[in-house]
C-alpha cells in the first residue's frame, strides 16, 4: 500500500480490501452508538493470529480501524483514508514518530473500502 501511495496521483482512487482476511483486536475498547453509520461501532487494531504488533504487515497497512455492527446485521470495517497524517501529539506521539520515519517523500492519499466480515478477538 505504501508503494500505491507513492506511485498514484488520482485523488479519487478507492481500493477494495476483503476484510474477512483481517483480524481486529478490540483490546477491551467499548462499543458506542454511531448514528452516522446506523449501528454500534468500536475501534480496534488490525493484527495477525491474535497478536497486534508494530511489525505486523497488516497492522502497518491498516492500523486502527472502526468496526461497525450495521443495521443489515453482521460486521464491517468502515472505509478508511490511507495517508500519512499526523494525529494529536498528546495521544499519538509514538505513532506520529513512526509515521514520520516511514513516510514517503511524496504521495497521494486514497480510500480503502472494506467488504466481508473481519474476525474479532
Amino acid at each position: 500500500m505504501d508503494v500505491l501511495f507513492s506511485d498514484h496521483t488520482n485523488p479519487n482512487l478507492r481500493v477494495r480490501v476483503n476484510a474477512s482476511f483481517l483480524e481486529v483486536n478490540l483490546g477491551g475498547n467499548q462499543w458506542y452508538w454511531d448514528q452516522g453509520n446506523n449501528g454500534w461501532t468500536v475501534w480496534g487494531k488490525v493484527g495477525w493470529h491474535g497478536f497486534s504488533s508494530l511489525f505486523d504487515s497488516d497492522f502497518q497497512v491498516h492500523g486502527s480501524v472502526a468496526v461497525n455492527s450495521h443495521y443489515r446485521g453482521g460486521l464491517r470495517i468502515l472505509s478508511e483514508k490511507y495517508d500519512f497524517d499526523i494525529k494529536s501529539w498528546r495521544d499519538n506521539a509514538f505513532r506520529n514518530m513512526l509515521t514520520i520515519a516511514g513516510r514517503p517523500s511524496v504521495g497521494t492519499s486514497y480510500w480503502i473500502d472494506y467488504y466481508g466480515e473481519p474476525y474479532l478477538f
